[in-house]
Protein backbone atom coordinates (compact mmCIF):
# COMPACT_ATOMS: atom_id res chain seq x y z
CA UNK A 1 0.00 0.00 0.00
CA UNK A 2 1.33 3.44 -0.93
CA UNK A 3 1.65 5.75 2.04
CA UNK A 4 0.23 9.27 1.79
CA UNK A 5 3.68 10.86 2.16
CA UNK A 6 4.97 8.80 -0.78
CA UNK A 7 2.20 10.24 -2.95
CA UNK A 8 3.30 13.75 -1.99
CA UNK A 9 6.93 12.93 -2.88
CA UNK A 10 5.88 11.50 -6.24
CA UNK A 11 3.80 14.60 -7.00
CA UNK A 12 6.73 16.84 -6.03
CA UNK A 13 9.00 14.90 -8.35
CA UNK A 14 6.53 15.28 -11.24
CA UNK A 15 6.18 19.04 -10.70
CA UNK A 16 9.98 19.46 -10.70
CA UNK A 17 10.33 17.35 -13.85
CA UNK A 18 7.66 19.46 -15.55
CA UNK A 19 9.45 22.68 -14.58
CA UNK A 20 12.79 21.40 -15.90
CA UNK A 21 11.14 20.44 -19.18
CA UNK A 22 9.31 23.75 -19.27
CA UNK A 23 12.61 25.62 -19.45
CA UNK A 24 12.91 24.27 -23.01
CA UNK A 25 9.53 25.74 -23.98
CA UNK A 26 9.51 29.36 -22.75
CA UNK A 27 6.69 30.33 -25.10
CA UNK A 28 4.38 27.98 -23.19
CA UNK A 29 6.01 27.86 -19.74
CA UNK A 30 6.37 31.50 -18.75
CA UNK A 31 8.31 32.55 -15.68
CA UNK A 32 5.06 32.89 -13.74
CA UNK A 33 3.88 29.41 -14.68
CA UNK A 34 7.27 27.89 -13.82
CA UNK A 35 7.28 29.77 -10.52
CA UNK A 36 3.99 28.21 -9.48
CA UNK A 37 4.97 24.72 -10.68
CA UNK A 38 8.23 24.92 -8.70
CA UNK A 39 6.49 26.13 -5.56
CA UNK A 40 4.12 23.17 -5.91
CA UNK A 41 7.12 20.82 -6.15
CA UNK A 42 8.64 22.24 -3.00
CA UNK A 43 5.30 22.31 -1.16
CA UNK A 44 4.59 18.67 -2.05
CA UNK A 45 7.99 17.50 -0.80
CA UNK A 46 7.72 19.53 2.40
CA UNK A 47 4.20 18.22 2.97
CA UNK A 48 5.51 14.69 2.45
CA UNK A 49 8.09 15.23 5.17
CA UNK A 50 5.47 16.68 7.50
CA UNK A 51 2.98 13.89 6.89
CA UNK A 52 5.70 11.30 7.36
CA UNK A 53 6.40 12.75 10.79
CA UNK A 54 2.71 13.06 11.69
CA UNK A 55 2.62 16.84 11.50
CA UNK A 56 0.88 19.45 9.38
CA UNK A 57 1.34 23.13 8.62
CA UNK A 58 -1.13 25.59 10.10
CA UNK A 59 -1.75 27.09 6.65
CA UNK A 60 -0.44 26.62 3.12
CA UNK A 61 1.98 29.53 2.79
CA UNK A 62 5.72 28.91 2.51
CA UNK A 63 6.19 30.58 5.90
CA UNK A 64 3.69 28.20 7.50
CA UNK A 65 5.31 25.19 5.82
CA UNK A 66 8.72 26.25 7.10
CA UNK A 67 7.39 26.83 10.63
CA UNK A 68 5.97 23.30 10.65
CA UNK A 69 9.09 21.82 9.08
CA UNK A 70 11.23 23.31 11.85
CA UNK A 71 9.32 21.12 14.30
CA UNK A 72 10.52 17.91 12.63
CA UNK A 73 13.87 18.62 10.92
CA UNK A 74 16.67 21.16 10.95
CA UNK A 75 17.15 23.12 7.73
CA UNK A 76 20.06 25.00 6.24
CA UNK A 77 19.62 28.77 6.62
CA UNK A 78 20.25 29.36 2.89
CA UNK A 79 17.41 27.03 1.90
CA UNK A 80 15.10 28.81 4.35
CA UNK A 81 16.16 32.25 3.08
CA UNK A 82 15.64 31.19 -0.54
CA UNK A 83 12.17 29.83 0.17
CA UNK A 84 11.14 32.98 2.00
CA UNK A 85 12.45 35.09 -0.87
CA UNK A 86 10.50 33.01 -3.41
CA UNK A 87 7.34 33.43 -1.34
CA UNK A 88 7.58 37.23 -1.69
CA UNK A 89 7.17 37.11 -5.47
CA UNK A 90 3.47 36.32 -5.12
CA UNK A 91 1.33 37.12 -2.12
CA UNK A 92 -2.02 35.93 -3.37
CA UNK A 93 -3.18 34.07 -0.28
CA UNK A 94 -5.85 35.57 1.95
CA UNK A 95 -3.54 35.40 4.98
CA UNK A 96 -1.43 38.15 3.44
CA UNK A 97 -2.46 41.79 3.44
CA UNK A 98 -3.30 42.57 -0.16
CA UNK A 99 -2.68 40.83 -3.45
CA UNK A 100 0.78 41.24 -4.96
CA UNK A 101 2.74 39.71 -7.83
CA UNK A 102 6.28 40.71 -8.76
CA UNK A 103 7.99 40.25 -12.11
CA UNK A 104 9.63 36.85 -12.25
CA UNK A 105 12.91 36.23 -14.11
CA UNK A 106 14.49 33.07 -15.47
CA UNK A 107 17.44 33.73 -13.15
CA UNK A 108 15.11 33.30 -10.17
CA UNK A 109 13.53 30.24 -11.83
CA UNK A 110 16.96 28.58 -12.10
CA UNK A 111 17.57 29.28 -8.39
CA UNK A 112 14.17 27.83 -7.60
CA UNK A 113 15.03 24.67 -9.53
CA UNK A 114 18.23 24.34 -7.50
CA UNK A 115 16.33 24.79 -4.23
CA UNK A 116 13.54 22.42 -5.29
CA UNK A 117 16.17 19.83 -6.20
CA UNK A 118 17.84 20.17 -2.78
CA UNK A 119 14.49 19.71 -1.05
CA UNK A 120 13.56 16.75 -3.26
CA UNK A 121 16.94 15.04 -2.74
CA UNK A 122 16.70 15.38 1.02
CA UNK A 123 13.02 14.59 1.46
CA UNK A 124 13.54 10.87 0.97
CA UNK A 125 16.71 10.89 3.07
CA UNK A 126 14.95 12.66 5.92
CA UNK A 127 12.11 10.19 5.91
CA UNK A 128 14.45 7.21 5.56
CA UNK A 129 16.18 8.29 8.78
CA UNK A 130 13.54 6.58 10.88
CA UNK A 131 10.68 4.13 10.44
CA UNK A 132 7.32 5.65 9.63
CA UNK A 133 4.53 5.00 12.10
CA UNK A 134 1.53 3.32 10.58
CA UNK A 135 -1.35 5.78 10.22
CA UNK A 136 -4.61 5.22 12.04
CA UNK A 137 -7.19 3.81 9.64
CA UNK A 138 -10.84 4.76 9.50
CA UNK A 139 -13.33 3.13 7.15
CA UNK A 140 -14.96 6.38 6.10
CA UNK A 141 -11.98 8.73 6.30
CA UNK A 142 -9.01 6.77 4.90
CA UNK A 143 -5.57 7.59 6.28
CA UNK A 144 -5.60 9.72 9.41
CA UNK A 145 -2.84 11.34 11.40
CA UNK A 146 -1.98 10.17 14.88
CA UNK A 147 -1.48 13.76 15.96
CA UNK A 148 1.35 16.25 15.96
CA UNK A 149 4.80 14.97 16.67
CA UNK A 150 6.25 18.12 18.23
CA UNK A 151 8.50 16.32 20.66
CA UNK A 152 11.04 14.77 18.31
CA UNK A 153 13.19 16.70 15.88
CA UNK A 154 15.12 14.53 13.48
CA UNK A 155 18.68 15.93 13.28
CA UNK A 156 19.06 15.72 9.49
CA UNK A 157 20.42 18.81 7.78
CA UNK A 158 18.98 20.05 4.53
CA UNK A 159 21.81 22.01 3.02
CA UNK A 160 23.04 23.51 -0.19
CA UNK A 161 25.31 21.13 -2.03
Amino acid sequence: MVKMYETFFEDGKKFLKTARGGLKRPSVFTEEILYNILLMSMEKNIMGILIYHGDMADNHTVTDLLDALERVIQMDKKVIADLLEFERYQTICSVFDGYQRKKMTFEVIHRMIETATIIENHALAVCASRRSPDPVKSEDKGEQFQGRNHGSVVPVRISVM
